[in-house]
């Protein structure tokens, strides 16, 4: 499962590997497209791209350990 935190006051959203239909990676952004139809998406930044990195190659672990189909970068 995948747990995104976008603000501190909000509660952190939990996609599970059946909830996605696929993953979709673009230049410093990653779209969850979700199996209702709605989409969850990530946008990363410039300044620490080492991290943008690590987390996009974890995203994209995640996705071929749980056999979800990916498009993009």
């Amino acid at each position: 499962k995948i747990i995104l935190k976008h603000r501190f006051y909000l509660r952190a959203k939990t996609i599970g590997s059946g909830d996605l239909e696929k993953l979709e990676f673009k230049p410093l952004e990653i779209v969850f497209h979700m199996r209702e139809g709605n989409k969850v998406s990530i946008r990363l930044g410039m300044y620490y791209s080492e991290h943008s990195t690590r987390l996009m190659e974890a995203v994209e672990a995640f996705a071929s350990v749980n056999k979800i189909s990916t498009s993009g970068l």
